[in-house]
């Protein structure tokens, strides 16, 4: 739990939950449910990591991208 400051300047509590964060606080969500940032409640942070996982098919997407047009070789002097 960390004290951290809204835009207007005003502060306030909240988890910390994933690694990657603008504060640069440790942290890890090995659950993969939680968001960045959650309410300081100990018993919903809970409960909200106990729920089942989405499907795979729900939170990945298997489409391939899109092509890009091939690239001119451009190497060769034009004469």
């Amino acid at each position: 739990m960390a004290e951290l400051k809204s835009d207007g300047g005003d502060p306030y509590r909240a988890f910390v939950c994933q690694t990657i964060n603008s504060w640069g606080f440790p942290a890890k969500d090995r659950s993969g449910r939680l968001e960045k940032v959650e309410e300081p409640h100990l018993g919903r942070l809970m409960a909200k990591i106990r729920t089942p996982a989405p499907l795979a098919t729900d939170r990945l997407t298997y489409a391939p991208p899109p092509t890009e047009p091939a690239a001119t070789d451009q190497s060769q002097p034009q004469s």
